[in-house]
């Protein structure tokens, strides 16, 4: 088995070199140790891995020069985390120095208000805010004339991901989209549906102009508004769809 010596440690406001790169630090190797600009190294400045696997001398340190001190090394405060959001920095809370920066996101169902990343500046300081999320809000809706509408996240609240579904009183038929949903966007999937009366007013025309033939159950309605009430049966649908009472139709 090859001899190897204990791992050496980088020396703060310094660096070492060692003449094999690999892991294995075996016997023979040197490292050479060197400091940062304002700083001078104490002690020797290359270890040489001996027979026994142990260095020859001590790992030595950058200490601050008394004619060049070292300059202070400027933190930015940690960066708090948006309400309902979430914040990613690039290095530790602790080592927030220039140069960092920080990402912000949003929750699902918010939106982001603000800038979507920040920066350590030279002077402690973040070069943006932090930013806010705000709720998704669709336009509110109203249930439609003649019908009910029944939302999922209870009356009058319109957030992302709300969906609200539509019918119509008897003898309305639809128009429309049955349900709708408050999308991402802050905007509704599809229109607000209306309620519209069942019953045609005007009878049919065939593709030659002329008048086509009415279905049975509107020649029923005919015949039995005919014999009972003395109307017929486009009266009786306009009177129908204007909402006219019992009283006013007999009136007729």
């Amino acid at each position: 088995l090859s001899v190897t010596c204990p791992a050496l440690e980088m020396p703060v406001h310094g660096a070492v070199n060692c003449s094999h790169p690999s892991e294995q630090l075996t016997w023979g190797t040197t490292c050479e140790f060197t400091c940062e600009e304002g700083f001078t190294l104490t002690g020797p400045a290359t270890l040489q891995c001996g027979s026994s696997g142990a260095w020859d001398r001590q790992q030595p340190t950058c200490a601050g020069n008394f004619l060049f001190p070292a300059p202070l090394t400027v933190r930015c405060e940690a960066v708090p985390r948006p309400a309902e959001g979430s914040v990613s920095c690039d290095r530790d809370p602790s080592e927030l120095t220039s140069g960092s920066r920080c990402d912000f996101q949003c929750s699902e169902g918010y939106v982001l208000e603000g800038s979507s990343s920040t920066e350590c500046l030279p002077q402690g300081q973040w070069s943006q805010p932090v930013p806010k999320c705000r709720v998704i809000q669709c336009d509110p809706l109203s249930s439609p004339e003649n019908g009910y509408m029944d939302c999922s996240h209870g009356a009058g609240i319109f957030t992302y991901n709300t969906s609200c579904h539509f019918r119509c009183l008897e003898g309305w038929s639809l128009n429309g989209s049955r349900i709708l949903e408050c999308s991402y966007s802050g905007t509704w999937s599809a229109s607000l549906p209306t309620c519209e009366g069942m019953l045609p007013c005007e009878q049919p025309q065939r593709g030659d102009g002329k008048n086509a033939k009415r279905s049975w159950w509107e020649m029923l309605i005919s015949y039995i508004l005919k014999k009972t009430l003395q109307l017929d049966f486009s009266s009786f649908c306009l009177a129908f769809k204007q909402n006219i009472s019992h009283y006013e139709l007999f009136s007729m």
